[in-house]
């Protein structure tokens, strides 16, 4: 996420309706040029934006913010009540909550544009769905997109703020873990068309039961429909129903762009995309039934926005998974080792998202044996037990080998003799270092604070000349 916006502009008359308390500090004619929420990032003569965090306040940094040009600072009321004395050198508006002043600033900016904005939400398969959406549309339109998974009342108003006349689409991913922020986001995005790529258990520790989860998620759907917007549902999706006029998508016959889907040799969905009248083939690069559902979603909105079938296969058979940068991924296959392939999809884990995992590590080519690495999945309040059991029983059928990671694993693992519990990152990577051969392929997944990367990291620099090498013979499975 870039924390600086150089070249947006506002004028004192927009503060002044935006922000009620900018009445006497700011004229009518007075223009701030560029955004910023870091202080190390200088904007001369714009705006700073003081945002509380977990580690860092920002307004212990407004002398800094000043110094390097910053002209007006938005800052927390009830915090600028007890700021030091010689702050009031400093030119600051006082607002009830600065992150949500910034996503009235991106909202103000948003409503500049006339242009398709496309949200999508959802319990899994977000990302990757938006990137692939993004990766059609730019067969035709120049498409502004959220950045990695930005997808929160931070990322997405700093997204939204880089919307510029070259821009003819954006597609702006949607995030939640407490209610109400599916419905603050639409309001700060104003989406003309917007997806839910699945529904499931997801934040329970928040929403409570997967009734609640669909209150929130499907806040985007209510605010298409009250404003005529284009609607893009999943049609094997039972718990949502599409109304007279809406796309869905998926593998069924019934659904306005659906797909044919079968696993080649290497693990990659080749697809038969349905599309009106037309059928188009393509290979896919991201693996399993989720890049399936992903690839005919993007397909959806392409076919809401009147794109060609030819365009649409070109993009989906070019997309691949990105990297983060950070280790971490998204279905990424790759081959770690000779002939040991990984299914890197370490960003993150929810019961749906595990599931989905799994069933993907299952249908992938494999000459030897399959293991789950799997770390705790988290925010699941009451239901953390009963989830973790489930997903225990799932790995099973899916794979040879479960090693896992977490507490909440460690807990549920004794009903499962043949789980294998893990203590630390290292310990874990250096079993796999020892036993994983050719011809294996290897889940890595877990929540984010689980940081299943790091064996991922582990694993390969400490790998050894010979790590690679396959035995004479094959390996009993009780040693492994």
């Amino acid at each position: 996420m870039e924390p600086a916006i150089p070249g947006v502009v506002w004028y004192g008359y927009e503060l002044q309706q935006l922000f009620p308390e900018a009445g006497g500090l700011v004229a009518a004619e007075e223009r701030f040029e560029g955004l910023t929420v870091d202080s190390r990032r200088p904007v001369p003569g714009g705006i700073f934006v003081a945002l509380r965090g977990r580690s860092l306040d920002a307004h212990t940094k407004l002398p800094e913010a000043f110094a390097k040009g910053a002209s007006l600072a938005l800052v927390e009321q009830a915090l600028w009540r007890h700021a030091p004395a010689d702050w009031q050198v400093y030119r600051c508006l006082p607002v009830v909550s600065p992150k949500r002043a910034l996503g009235e600033l991106a909202r103000r900016h948003r409503e500049r544009f006339r242009l398709p904005v496309i949200a999508v939400a959802g319990s899994a398969g977000k990302t990757t769905t938006k990137e692939l959406i993004a990766a059609v549309l730019q067969k035709r339109f120049r498409v502004l997109k959220t950045p990695e998974n930005e997808n929160n009342q931070l990322g997405v108003p700093l997204t939204l703020l880089r919307l510029g006349l070259e821009h003819e689409v954006a597609v702006i991913e949607l995030g939640t873990n407490s209610f109400g922020e599916i419905a603050r986001l639409c309001q700060i995005v104003q989406p003309t068309h917007g997806v839910v790529t699945a529904l499931g258990e997801e934040h329970l520790e928040f929403f409570g039961s997967l009734a609640g989860v669909v209150r929130e998620e499907t806040a985007l759907v209510r605010f298409l429909r009250a404003r005529n917007g284009g609607v893009i549902l999943p049609a094997e999706e039972a718990l949502l129903e599409p109304q007279p006029g809406e796309v869905t998508f998926g593998t069924l016959p019934e659904a306005t762009v659906w797909a044919e889907a079968s696993v080649g040799e290497e693990g990659y969905p080749f697809i038969r995309l349905h599309y009106g009248a037309e059928v188009r083939s393509c290979q896919l690069r991201i693996p399993g039934n989720a890049g399936v559902r992903a690839a005919v979603a993007a397909a959806a909105v392409a076919w809401m926005l009147g794109l060609d079938a030819d365009s649409v296969v070109a993009a989906l058979s070019e997309a691949v998974p990105q990297s983060s940068g950070h280790g971490y991924g998204r279905m990424a296959l790759l081959e770690f080792l000779p002939g040991v392939r990984v299914l890197n999809d370490t960003y993150n884990a929810n019961p749906l998202s595990m599931r989905v995992a799994l069933e993907t590590l299952r249908l992938l080519p494999c000459r030897r044996w399959r293991w789950a690495v799997l770390g705790d999945m988290r925010e699941l309040g009451h239901a953390t037990e009963e989830a973790h059991r489930r997903v225990l029983e799932q790995a099973q059928r899916s794979a040879d080998v479960v090693c896992v990671l977490g507490q909440a694993f460690a807990a549920v693992a004794p009903a499962y003799p043949a789980v294998r519990v893990f203590c630390s990152h290292e310990e874990l990577a250096e079993y796999l270092r020892q036993r994983v051969q050719a011809g294996d392929v290897v889940l890595l997944k877990g929540s984010r604070a689980l940081a299943m990367e790091r064996i991922l990291q582990l694993w390969r620099d400490n790998r050894g000349e010979h790590s690679h090498a396959v035995p004479s013979g094959t390996l009993d499975m009780e040693n492994v």
